[in-house]
């Protein structure tokens, strides 16, 4: 190549290597493009290790015959390169038969990261009549045989709709560290099976939005895997319907856990075996409130899970904590929580219908807390409800409590609007606070005028720690 031609083009002189990654940022539709750019891309694209196919490419639809076409192409182009990443994502019906041939030239050559997204979950196959003509029948989704046992896989995400049956054998997917399951409704049986014969998984997301309940009055769900490292899950409504009390049962049982992700609209009753080992834990119930038109049965039932499922971080180091209705000044007399004697970093969502009573119940409950996060003013989606009780009141708690006199170092507040209320806790904060290092304010919705005005308030707050230093961010 001219040196003319390398300053015009400066990426075609780039090694096949680097070409080969930066193609690997871009869908495999788009790679292919890149063909015609020279003849020194023409194909390049083959190369690259990771696949990524749509049937909804650039957002218009491709019709099943073309799109199997497409698939088989690129997969016979890479010759016998080992391939990284296979991304399948079919938003309509597909062939079994081809599907199956996919899987198997995926695992013939090596995968390592599969992607299946089969969003209607069903797949079609060809039946011929004796008059000659063909007609395709829908077939139930099941995982191809070869699948189970690639050695290889590493990463494994499904996303599966009601039509989909799993028959794992034991001691599957042998090299499997990570998987993410994707569904609406599930067979159980097989989906706990599937997580307990994958003997290294060290990352398991489960993401399911459940419909159809009230067919299931009870649905107990296991986990079970011994060298369980993360753990995420993410139970979603598939209505907008008021939230009712379903009994849904969770039982973990992974010795070695140390994160847990929990994103819950149904409340579900949580127990552990053997969490000593847990010491991250992010539980988010943003959504559950106390609505209008909810009973107090409901409420009380919440909240009694609630606690239970607090009782089983008892362990944890770093906490994160978004759960209004645990606010909620009516109810809070209804449980009490556990006494968290290993955290010492704890990430608190204040919500705008929340009681400033959930820090300190948080606070007199963390008797070694170092870290305080608070987002004051997060938003509270009960409104769309028609709630609309709001507690801005600060009352300090009757005895200080142990975390502020002996090791509370820094604070940091976000969503800080300046009301009366915020003032007396951060007041409340500096002069109880007697090993405070730092108390980080943000204030973007601050003008400079205002945010000067604060701090010079703030400035005669007395303070137990001579060594704390107040700073303001944007």
């Amino acid at each position: 190549m001219s040196l003319k031609a390398c300053i015009g083009d400066r990426i075609s002189g780039l090694p096949d290597e680097i070409i080969c990654h930066i193609l690997s940022f871009l869908i495999t539709e788009e790679a292919v493009k890149t063909s015609v750019l020279s003849r020194r891309w023409k194909n390049v694209w083959a190369y690259n290790p990771n696949i990524d196919l749509c049937d909804l490419g650039c957002g218009r639809r491709i019709n099943s015959d073309n799109f199997e076409g497409i698939v088989n192409l690129v997969l016979l182009s890479r010759g016998s390169l080992d391939i990284h990443r296979f991304s399948l994502t079919c938003e309509d019906f597909v062939n079994y038969s081809c599907f199956d041939v996919w899987i198997r030239s995926a695992v013939s050559h090596n995968v390592v990261e599969l992607v299946l997204d089969l969003v209607d979950g069903g797949f079609s196959q060809k039946l011929d009549l004796i008059d000659g003509e063909t007609v395709s029948y829908y077939v139930g989704f099941e995982l191809p045989k070869s699948l189970y046992m690639c050695n290889t896989l590493v990463v494994l995400k499904l996303r599966l709709q009601p039509s989909f049956t799993i028959t794992p054998p034991s001691n599957c997917f042998p090299s499997l560290k990570f998987l993410k399951l994707m569904f609406d409704c599930l067979d159980i049986e097989s989906m706990e099976k599937l997580i307990s014969c994958c003997p290294v998984l060290e990352d398991l997301n489960i993401d399911c939005k459940l419909v159809d309940l009230d067919e299931f009055p009870v649905l107990r769900f296991n986990i079970s895997a011994l060298k369980l490292n993360k753990l995420q899950v993410y139970l979603y409504q598939g209505t907008s319907e008021i939230p009712r009390a379903y009994q849904i049962f969770v039982n973990v049982n992974a010795p070695s856990l140390e994160k847990f992700d929990l994103q819950d609209e149904y409340m579900a009753i949580y127990s552990w075996n053997k969490a000593k080992s847990l010491s991250r834990a992010k539980i988010d119930f943003k959504q559950l409130h106390r609505f209008q038109g909810i009973d107090n049965d409901y409420i009380l039932e919440s909240a009694d899970r609630m606690q239970r499922l607090f009782e089983g971080l008892l362990y944890v180091k770093d906490l994160s904590v978004s759960a209004p209705l645990f606010g909620d000044p009516d109810i809070m007399h209804q449980y009490h929580l556990p006494t968290f004697n290993y955290l010492n970093r704890l990430e608190l969502f204040l919500h705008t219908c929340c009681s400033w009573k959930l820090l300190t119940n948080f606070l007199k409950k963390s008797h070694n807390l170092k870290y305080l996060f608070l987002q004051s003013n997060a938003k509270c989606s009960a409104f769309r409800h028609g709630c609309d009780f709001l507690h801005h009141v600060w009352s300090p708690p009757r005895w200080v409590p142990v975390c502020l006199m002996s090791c509370l170092e820094n604070i940091c507040i976000k969503g800080f609007r300046g009301r009366a209320d915020e003032m007396e806790v951060v007041k409340y904060m500096l002069k109880q606070g007697e090993v405070l290092n730092n108390v980080i304010i943000f204030t973007c919705d601050f003008s400079v005028k205002d945010e000067m005005k604060l701090c010079q308030e703030m400035s005669t707050f007395p303070r137990a720690s001579k060594a704390c230093q107040i700073e303001f961010r944007r």
